[in-house]
């Protein structure tokens, strides 16, 4: 579908089109009847996306990603949306720590331009400081919950790339605890080093890596961890998420309310650590609603980035495969909602763009 909104793209899918102006084009109409229609062929596409009205109101991404909102004045439905895992302070603080400092400074300048609007301080604690905290959002929703005795949690994920999914365990603390935390975010994991791998993540070194085996690494070595996760959230990897860090040592907010319903909103682009965050809480005991992810649980990700000496082309390629359900091949190639979402559930919700949120309320409103 995002061919279509290139030009030159659209013409490489369908040839005929190449030189023309208008695109004649039948339209199935919602009485089952059709239309014929032209459309016209642009080169550039209008500054604003034409789509079709909602009943649902979304909770704004303007100043912080997630973000949340109510749907009912009792509060009994609350709406937690993310637009990408990238957005984050502690998601910032992880990359600050990982990556060289000009890489840091590009990822937390952008997210605080993104909220603030503005520029960034020269400082990168500073920077890193004024992005709205993932920890943070969560502790007020959770309060908010809590006072208000929401019975339905909607977590929004469609249309969501992904990106540090460390996200999935902070939200699994606030609304579970940190003690289930293992057992839904297993994922078996084999990963490749290389010099590749050094030259985008210099900390941590190969020798940090060799303490969780019982023989030393090299930098060609293959990586195969049993299930969980928890040797790679020792105190000082946890550090590197300082905001969520110093809660956790708290423990206030721990397991602090959990909704009678908890849904997780998905669609084909639910990516990353965005399908990650939804294969994980299904493990907790959440239902899934909308469309199947496009990405397979068992899979390749997260990609290294190199640039050709000679030709100077870019490229990433891929260092680690991703059992997130070893032990089901069918459920590992593709991620069935609870409720998936057909053209004709589509249609008796009138093509909403929400018809996710009005289904998921459908279903668990009665209960």
């Amino acid at each position: 579908m995002s061919s279509l909104g290139r030009r030159k793209s659209f013409e490489d899918l369908v040839p005929e089109c190449r030189g023309k102006v208008q695109l004649p084009v039948t339209v199935q109409m919602p009485d089952g009847g059709s239309r014929e229609v032209s459309i016209a062929l642009v080169d550039k596409l209008p500054s604003q996306r034409i789509t079709a009205f909602s009943r649902v109101s979304l909770p704004s991404l303007d100043r912080s990603d997630p973000a949340y909102a109510f749907l009912d004045q009792p509060k009994k439905v609350a709406v937690l949306r993310f637009g990408n895992m990238m957005g984050y302070r502690e998601a910032m603080e992880y990359v600050a720590s990982a990556m060289d400092s000009k890489t840091a400074a590009a990822w937390a300048n952008s997210n605080y331009e993104r909220f603030n609007k503005k520029k960034p301080p020269e400082n990168l604690k500073e920077t890193i400081a004024g992005i709205p905290s993932a920890t943070e959002t969560f502790m007020s929703l959770a309060a908010d919950m809590k006072k208000a005795g929401t019975e339905t949690l909607l977590i929004d994920v469609r249309g969501n790339p992904g990106g540090n999914s460390f996200i999935t365990d902070i939200l699994i603390y606030f609304l579970y605890g940190w003690k289930i935390r293992d057992s839904v975010c297993n994922t078996v994991t084999i990963q490749k080093f290389s010099e590749l791998y050094f030259m985008n993540y210099a900390q941590p070194t190969i020798d940090v890596f060799s303490k969780f085996y019982a023989f030393p690494l090299t930098v060609e070595d293959y990586a195969f961890r049993e299930y969980g996760r928890a040797d790679q959230f020792e105190p000082a990897e946890l550090e590197r998420y300082a905001t969520f860090a110093s809660e956790k040592k708290r423990g206030t907010y721990e397991g602090f309310y959990r909704p009678r319903n908890i849904i997780v909103l998905t669609s084909s682009k639910t990516f990353s650590s965005a399908y990650w965050l939804a294969a994980d809480l299904t493990k907790a005991g959440a239902k899934l609603v909308g469309i199947p992810s496009g990405q397979a649980g068992n899979s390749f990700g997260d990609v290294l980035s190199f640039r050709l000496k000679n030709s100077g082309l870019a490229g990433g390629v891929s260092y680690r495969q991703f059992l997130k359900f070893p032990d089901d091949q069918a459920k590992g190639k593709i991620l069935r909602p609870d409720f998936e979402l057909t053209y004709e559930k589509l249609r008796q919700f009138d093509f909403d763009p929400n018809a996710e949120i009005l289904w998921a309320l459908e279903l668990f409103s009665s209960e």
